[in-house]
């Protein structure tokens, strides 16, 4: 018997600088790495919506999500992409969560990076790949073994 699909929301994300509730972001880079999930980047229209005028927002921003004792997913810290990144595609893998493409306020993108969390450290590291041969935002990507 095939088990049905269990909706729900898994955690929230903190809120923003000025305490308000944070806005959310569309093509974020997401993944788990060492029992933690990373979120970083992505991009919104902070001011106003699009057809209204509003110009799109590309973040760098980061953050870093524990498992509670209930299965969700609580925000504990944050930490800052080295480029900012919207629409990549991104991968768990045992190596640390890899995200390649996306792109920028100037377009599509070439750049692959890994990003690691660090137990022991409390960070995440960040290290380049070598580049996609062309750039390519909106794509998918899927890990077979290592």
């Amino acid at each position: 018997m095939a088990e049905k699909l269990k909706w729900g929301i898994a955690g929230r994300l903190p809120a923003d600088a000025s305490g308000n509730p944070p806005l959310g972001v569309a093509g974020a880079v997401v993944g788990i790495h060492n029992e933690v999930m990373l979120l970083a980047g992505g991009a919104n229209f902070p001011d106003a919506l699009p057809w209204e005028g509003g110009k799109k927002a590309i973040y760098r921003e980061g953050n870093i999500l524990e498992r509670t004792r209930d299965g969700k997913w609580e925000a504990r810290g944050a930490f800052t992409l080295k480029n900012p990144v919207a629409y990549a595609a991104s991968c768990s893998m045992p190596k640390g969560v890899v995200f390649a493409g996306g792109e920028d306020e100037s377009g599509p993108l070439r750049a692959v990076w890994r990003l690691e969390w660090d137990a022991a450290a409390k960070k995440v590291a960040q290290e380049a790949l070598p580049e996609l041969p062309l750039p390519l935002s909106n794509a998918a990507m899927a890990n077979l073994g290592d």
